[in-house]
């Protein structure tokens, strides 16, 4: 009997670490790209939690759990396509940046090269 009681004591125990970690993951809050390694970490725990009790719980416990853990999980895919957006509007910036100044030394070059023409053009005139 004193077995059965620990063993149920420890499937308690696992649980309510089980939801703890899924509670955690729900909130964790993204930040910057290493947070997304972070959160995978964490992912393997309740990942690794969940599958350890899933045979010994029940039904309708099992498929809340699931379903808030799919729901965690699923944020890093967001924060993954925001930051995608955002590196692309920051190397789109930078391309329209390098463009101009190109187009700037371009321009500056042509006025340069026409202004030596003309000092050749009035060279040759003047010989």
């Amino acid at each position: 009997m004193d077995t059965v009681q620990q063993s149920i004591e420890m499937l308690q125990k696992n649980l309510e670490q089980l939801r703890n970690e899924i509670t955690e993951l729900e909130k964790f809050q993204f930040s910057k790209e290493d947070d997304i390694r972070n959160f995978h970490d964490r992912l393997k725990n309740a990942n690794a939690l969940f599958r350890g009790l899933n045979p010994l719980l029940k039904k309708e416990d099992s498929t809340e759990l699931l379903n808030r853990f799919n729901t965690a999980s699923s944020r890093v895919q967001a924060f993954r396509e925001e930051m995608n957006v955002q590196k692309q509007k920051f190397i789109d910036q930078k391309k329209s940046v390098y463009k101009a100044r190109i187009e700037e030394a371009e321009k500056m070059i042509d006025e340069h090269y026409q202004e030596c023409l003309n000092i050749l053009r009035q060279t040759s005139e003047w010989l």
